[in-house]
């Protein structure tokens, strides 16, 4: 590919970027969660959570061998994690996603794939284990969040494991 073609290239993707609705805030991106689950619209709507850190694209490069600097995450898969009781999540643990890649306890590449895509798993100890999994596009400079899961659910009353039982 001649440096004219790689321009042509690097140009599109970066039209095809600005055309991706960027959310600024913790609230946007909680009415756009609520949004989702409410309407559950077969039309999908992708939008820009994030960017990566440089010490998260040095993780992503250690693991996968290239980097990316944009989080996304689209309305299917907000309803797909949703929609699973088994993935043991409250609503607003999504909304710790871009903190979960950026500052993870632990990173590791998937041995599945999602829709043909490599997959990165994301973990961090945010009120227990939350785990956040991503499909890799990293032509077009981007993580796609799919899905997200804790193994264990969380306590929303972390009083009642110590107090005692009634005799």
């Amino acid at each position: 590919m001649n440096e004219r073609q790689k321009r042509l290239n690097e140009l599109n993707r970066i039209n095809e970027r600005r055309k991706i609705p960027i959310i600024h805030s913790e609230k946007e991106y909680q009415d756009f969660i609520d949004k989702s689950l409410a309407e559950r619209s077969e039309d999908t709507q992708r939008v820009n959570i994030g960017k990566t850190t440089i010490e998260a694209r040095k993780h992503i490069e250690d693991v996968y061998g290239k980097s990316v600097s944009n989080i996304d995450i689209d309305n299917t898969g907000i309803i797909h994690t949703f929609d699973k009781k088994e993935h043991n999540l409250e609503p607003d643990d999504l909304i710790h996603a871009v903190d979960v890649i950026n500052t993870p306890n632990t990173i590791s590449l998937s041995e599945k794939k999602h829709q043909g895509c490599d997959v990165l798993v994301f973990k961090k100890d945010i009120n227990g284990e939350l785990d956040v999994l991503a499909e890799i596009h990293s032509l077009k400079d981007y993580l796609l969040i799919f899905n997200a899961m804790r193994k264990n659910k969380v306590r929303k009353r972390p009083d009642a494991a110590i107090k005692a039982p009634r005799n």
